[in-house]
Parts: C-alpha cells; sequence; structure tokens
C-alpha cells in the first residue's frame, strides 16, 4: 500500500505541472516567455513590436518540451504498475538507455515541428498588448521628442 501511496504523490506532482505547462502553451504566453524579467524591443512607427520567428519557436520549443516531459513521467508511472523486470539487470539497463535515447530523439523532433508549425513567421504585436505582459520597449524617437517639447514650455 506505501507503493501506491508513493506512486500516488509522484503522479500528482506530475500531472500538476503538466496542467502548469499546458496553461502556459497559449499563444500570449509563449509570447511573453520570449521576455524573461523585462528585456527591451524596439517598436515600429505603428508603435508595433516585431518578435522574430526564431525566438517565439526558442520559446514554444521548451514548453512543449515541457509538457513532453511531464507525459513521459506520468505514463512512466502509470506502466510501472504493469510490469516486473524479469531481464538480466544488464540487458535491462542497456534496454532502458537506447528506448529512453528514443523517446528523447523521437520528442525533440516532435517538439521542433510543433514549434515551426504553430509559429510560422515573426510576430507582429502592438506594445500595449507586451505591455500588460510585463515587457518593456525602447523610448521611440517621437517620445523622446514629446518630452522635451513638455520641459520646454
Amino acid at each position: 500500500m506505501i507503493q501506491v501511496v508513493s506512486i500516488s504523490f509522484q503522479l500528482a506532482g506530475a500531472v500538476i505541472l503538466l496542467l502548469w505547462s499546458i496553461r502556459g502553451a497559449k499563444r500570449d504566453k509563449i509570447i511573453a516567455k520570449c521576455f524573461p524579467g523585462s528585456n527591451i524591443i524596439d517598436r515600429d512607427k505603428e508603435n508595433n513590436c516585431i518578435i522574430e520567428k526564431s525566438r517565439i519557436q526558442s520559446a514554444a520549443r521548451e514548453i512543449y518540451l515541457n509538457i513532453f516531459a511531464f507525459l513521459d513521467v506520468i505514463v512512466g508511472y502509470v506502466l510501472g504498475y504493469f510490469s516486473v523486470i524479469v531481464y538480466e539487470p544488464v540487458y535491462a539497463a542497456i534496454c532502458t538507455i537506447l528506448i529512453t535515447a528514443i523517446i528523447i530523439g523521437v520528442e525533440m523532433l516532435a517538439v521542433k515541428i510543433l514549434a515551426s508549425i504553430f509559429f510560422v513567421r515573426d510576430e507582429i504585436v502592438p506594445y500595449e498588448k507586451l505591455e500588460t505582459m510585463g515587457v518593456e520597449t525602447a523610448i521611440t524617437q517621437d517620445e523622446i521628442n514629446a518630452l522635451f517639447k513638455k520641459t520646454e514650455h
């Protein structure tokens, strides 16, 4: 019974982290992840910020990889109930290493493909939207000129 409770706690933790990761997979959350802390981005004349496709895909890959990792943990714990190791320990260890490497390779490729499917071009985001996400932008020349005009009067 202690094993069941132990696995239950581990599964609960993995499910909570999975749900937290899925919540972070929304487009706005992925864009916000492109700016950890208070990074600064330039904006154009229409007050839009252009976020490079590669930067968004990188943020998306990180979030998608977390989702796959927590799914792996959940599936691994559940499958553990249906298994009994009857193989030679060295053989089991070698198989585990090989299967793990295959799973990681497939998931890394899947994450890369998903990020490139969902984010195929640079994103143009209005500054106001980024501002609500806590992203700071560089001050524009027009804003600098407006500041100087206010102080001259």
